[in-house]
């Protein structure tokens, strides 16, 4: 295999990208390369990091191509992003860069220290960046409190991490210095009361929260169910349904079985949706306090 089948068999590992130490190694010479780079059959996009030719540009490869430049870990919203728990915008890219290290900021990169254990980083499609935990604390400074609840909710979901999981971390780490954290803690504390999956969700607690109605239970089992908001000493139990509605059958008879089961425990069932929860909230607090009252 020639030395550029080679080069091409790593860059399409890299999202296109590759740098001057890997064009070394596969045996290119200094001379070979600055040809390459001369005859546009490579494009430079940092000092020492290039691109193949006709390669698409994607935002992964700004990202892959920034960390290579700087030897630095992908880290912030940029994590986020990669992790899926975040609709970050394009740019900037968020580095973070060993302590001492420090660069500044350029455009398009936002630069970040930090001491990461090897157990902070994991891979994503070729790109390091900090794992889940780290990439919650780093996000829990730099982005507002819904798009970190959001964040949380998701990465939990998705079952990227743990809240036992999260809360040793932090601690052990020693970062309830970092900004933000105290955030991140109260989220911790109030999602150990029940997990909370859904920004509909969220958005009937947030609500439920500015009236004077008694505070439910989250995620009440019942059986081998759980009811997303309950109040067991009224037995009244409210479950929240979200856009798009049952994908099959088996879905709905699955809805179905478990609705009896609630029936069954004794408890009154009460059905919102988007609607209800976002344009007529004063008509479901209402409904909600008549029926914790019995008068409904």
């Amino acid at each position: 295999m020639s030395p550029d089948a080679r080069i091409a068999q790593v860059a399409r590992k890299q999202h296109g990208v590759f740098t001057k130490s890997q064009a070394r190694k596969v045996g290119l010479s200094l001379a070979a390369i600055r040809t390459r780079r001369q005859t546009g059959r490579w494009v430079q996009l940092h000092p020492g990091v290039y691109a193949l030719a006709g390669t698409p540009v994607s935002w992964k490869q700004d990202v892959i191509a920034a960390t290579m430049r700087f030897g630095a870990i992908a880290s912030g919203k940029t994590a986020a992003r990669l992790l899926g728990i975040l609709d970050a915008s394009e740019v900037p890219i968020h580095l973070t860069l060993a302590p001492g290290q420090r660069r500044t900021d350029r455009r398009g990169l936002v630069f970040h220290e930090a001491a990461l254990a090897k157990n902070d980083v994991r891979t994503v499609d070729g790109i390091r960046c900090t794992g889940p935990e780290r990439t919650l604390v780093d996000l829990a400074g730099l982005v507002a409190e819904r798009a970190l609840e959001a964040a949380f909710d998701d990465t939990i979901q998705d079952g990227l991490t743990t809240i036992p999981k999260l809360d040793t971390f932090v601690t052990e780490r020693g970062l309830d210095h970092n900004r933000g954290v105290k955030r991140l803690r109260r989220l911790i504390a109030d999602r150990a009361e029940g997990a909370v999956h859904k920004e509909l969700e969220r958005m009937f607690r947030r609500k439920l929260s500015r009236t004077k109605l008694p505070k439910p239970v989250r995620q009440f089992p019942v059986g081998r169910y759980f009811i997303d908001f309950a109040w067991p000493d009224r037995m009244v139990a409210v479950e929240l349904h979200g856009l798009g509605g049952h994908f099959s059958a088996e879905a709905f008879r699955n809805d179905k079985r478990r609705e009896n089961v609630i029936v069954l425990a004794g408890f009154k069932i009460l059905h919102f949706g988007w609607e209800d929860v976002c344009d007529r909230w004063p008509d479901t607090e209402t409904t909600l306090r008549q029926s914790l009252d019995g008068t409904g």
